[in-house]
């Protein structure tokens, strides 16, 4: 809208969100300024009720407001950012930790694995003596003659 002078600021008022605008220009900016306030609302705002007073200090520059808000949002991300260094250094600290659970897991796994290797082996042995006997008995079989 080109409003010379803005700023809005979140507040709390008696337990409830609200945000506190002022706005100071010529009346005719001020008045479109608050029609337009009027009718938008932000995505998922609840706006129950909009009051409109005569504000009697000085209100920043738009410019001013618009370097504050700049770094205000700046600050915040730097806050952010600074826990998610932290997690990121808690959750690589316990991966690290994990490693060795893991690597335990893995020799133990290792350690079955060539267990049922060995057993494969052996019933492989066994498979084979056992078609050999078959082969055997079926061979005598035939030859025997039942009296």
């Amino acid at each position: 809208m080109e409003v010379e002078r803005f700023s809005a600021e979140n507040l709390y008022i008696d337990g409830a969100e609200a945000v506190e605008v002022l706005a100071e220009d010529c009346e005719n900016k001020v008045k479109a300024f608050l029609e337009v306030a009027m009718r938008r609302r932000p995505e998922r705002a609840v706006v129950e009720r909009i009051y409109v007073e005569d504000y009697e200090g000085t209100v920043m520059k738009t410019e001013s407001y618009y370097r504050y808000l700049i770094a205000t949002q700046l600050t915040k991300i730097a806050e952010y950012g600074g826990r998610m260094i932290e997690k990121q250094a808690e959750t690589i600290g316990e991966v690290k930790g994990l490693r060795g659970e893991f690597k335990d897991y893995r020799q133990e796994f290792e350690n079955y694995r060539q267990e049922f290797k060995d057993y494969r082996q052996e019933f492989r042995g066994f498979a084979g003596e056992t078609n050999k006997n078959f082969k055997t008995w079926r061979k005598d079989m035939g030859r025997y003659q039942p009296s």
